[in-house]
């Protein structure tokens, strides 16, 4: 049963105890952000007796990773190691401002902390305010000129030393004031006998404008070792080391996913948080060369060729799950089989048609896990969610929507044709620089949206991916712009004479069965959707319960 009880903390205990290592600030909580007028502000309201927060402490023996330095100062020295340690869980932003201050650190250019001053003149002889609206705390300018003495200063010397250098009314405020910080004290709230999933929960509550650890930060804190294992540096060095292409597909919290669906068959936070220091530090690397090959099936075998066109990360995490357990056999250095190929292409396609991962991510992966990806690793057949594609349903579900993943999959469909560029026949790069200027002029409206000499109603589906093909901008916007199909693609034959054959690599068969030269949209939007429907068909393993339709008379 975790026991909380309040303590009041002194300045002098913050010094000593996150000098000597009994005060640490784990190394998940944020950077020190704090400006030089935050920080004064926060002491100056202390001085004057007002609310400054209360310090949440978790007093434990387990070993986290620490932040050792603050600024340019060393700290977390443990002078006894027997000792339990004393987290700052909540506050940190304000035990680094109180302990810069006091020792006078110069964090970097714009934060030296010895510029954190008394303003002399608005004390009293008793050392107290003369009037609290006014800051008594504050940060020296180059253009100030009230009589001060700095923070540190004030809290370091002898008193001998000071005496020299004010008058004897100031000096006596300088005393009472000294006497006044020696004496207050901060509020806290101390938590002991708590795991750190516990002790965090009770700093959300106490806390509740506060933003919740994630299961990472905890995680990370949870199985350090010194010298050993620490995962901050081990996620980013994997992230690192990725594929380029596909690097901005995972982020630290990813990778924790990650290792817990390969342990635990699971992503869960509670999941996440149940991994044991043992599983993730002897399962890190393993499952590492599983993302990486992960990936590589993506290039080579879904023709995915960037993975900022990787509709569901979910699916590539589902991937690493398959070459973490494939490799369970002493596989690493073979290739799945032909068959467990087919089917882990299968899995893809029908992600995508049915949108499986666009809502309740966590079970749907559990799932897949088990119905999915392990039957394929045991030569079984999996589960298949049934697909339904009709010409009339495909192209009202088709509306041209970037950032759907249905439509991404077909963009990825696209690219995997290998298109060339209508004008030159040559191919196109389809990389990350390719996807991150893949806007309108790249996307090309087979019939333009503002088609020359035509109006369109608000039913034609013009911007549909029925109507789009992947073109170079240059193409795009010189040599086609707002023309009829009928006109630009008899001027781009000029240039290019296999344009027809260019056609075919864009699901555009035949001019003449595809209506282009009659500028014939209707025909064109249904054999479009045709072709793509049979194209999809031929990429998944066909069951009984699958109904297609690619009939144009529908």
């Amino acid at each position: 049963m975790p026991q909380i009880r309040p303590q009041t903390i002194k300045l002098t205990e913050i010094e000593l105890k996150l000098q000597n290592g009994s005060y640490v600030i784990p190394d998940f909580q944020r950077d020190f952000v704090w400006t030089l007028e935050q920080s004064a502000k926060l002491i100056d309201s202390w001085v004057k007796g007002f609310p400054v927060g209360i310090f949440i402490m978790w007093v434990t023996n387990e070993e986290l990773c620490p932040t050792k330095k603050i600024g340019n100062v060393k700290v977390f020295e443990r002078t006894n190691l027997t000792d339990k340690i004393t987290y700052v869980l909540d506050g940190q932003q304000r035990m680094t401002s109180i302990f810069a201050t006091i020792t006078g650190l110069e964090i970097d250019k714009k934060r030296n902390y010895k510029n954190i001053v008394i303003n002399l003149d608005t004390l009293k002889s008793d050392g107290t305010p003369l009037d609290y609206s006014e800051d008594v705390v504050t940060v020296l300018r180059n253009d100030s000129t009230f009589t001060h003495i700095s923070f540190k200063d004030l809290y370091e010397q002898n008193l001998s030393d000071i005496y020299a250098k004010y008058e004897d009314e100031t000096i006596k405020k300088i005393q009472k004031f000294r006497d006044l910080i020696l004496q207050n004290s901060f509020d806290s709230t101390i938590v002991e006998d708590a795991t750190i999933e516990i002790a965090t929960d009770i700093f959300t509550r106490l806390n509740t404008g506060a933003k919740r650890l994630s299961p990472f930060e905890i995680m990370t804190a949870k199985t350090y070792v010194e010298g050993v294992f620490n995962l901050v540096p081990k996620t980013k060095e994997l992230i690192d080391g990725l594929d380029v292409d596909y690097r901005q597909n995972f982020k630290d919290s990813d990778i924790l996913k990650i290792l817990s669906l390969c342990i635990r068959k699971n992503t869960t936070p509670k999941t996440q948080l149940d991994l044991s220091k043992d599983e993730i530090t002897s399962c890190f690397d393993k499952v590492a060369d599983a993302i990486k090959r992960a990936i590589s099936f993506c290039k080579s075998h879904l023709n995915i060729k960037t993975g900022k066109y990787l509709p569901y990360t979910a699916l590539i995490w589902l991937y690493t799950y398959f070459y973490y357990k494939f490799n369970d056999n002493n596989n690493s250095l073979r290739n799945p089989t032909p068959w467990q190929i087919s089917y882990l292409k299968d899995y893809y396609w029908r992600s995508i048609l049915v949108e499986r991962y666009d809502r309740a991510t966590d079970p749907r992966i559990a799932y897949d896990a088990t119905h999915v990806i392990d039957n394929i690793l045991k030569l079984d057949t999996p589960k298949q969610e049934p697909i339904v594609l009709t010409l009339s349903g495909f192209i009202e579900d088709g509306t041209f929507d970037k950032k759907s993943a249905y439509i991404m999959g077909l963009i990825n469909l696209l690219i995997s044709k290998d298109p060339k560029s209508l004008k030159t026949n040559s191919s196109i790069e389809f990389n990350n620089v390719w996807a991150s200027q893949a806007d309108k002029n790249n996307f090309h409206h087979f019939f333009p949206k503002k088609m020359e000499n035509h109006t369109w109603t608000k039913f034609d589906p013009v911007d549909n991916i029925c109507n789009i093909i992947l073109s170079d901008a240059s193409t795009n916007q010189i040599d086609i712009g707002n023309k009829r199909p009928s006109k630009y693609i008899l001027e781009l034959a000029d240039d290019n004479p296999d344009i027809e054959e260019t056609l075919k690599k864009h699901l555009i068969s035949d001019i003449d069965e595809f209506g282009v030269l009659e500028d014939n949209f209707e025909l064109f939007i249904k054999q479009r959707a045709k072709a793509f429907i049979i194209d999809l068909k031929s990429r998944l393993q066909v069951i009984d319960d699958d109904k297609f339709s690619d009939e144009i008379g529908e």
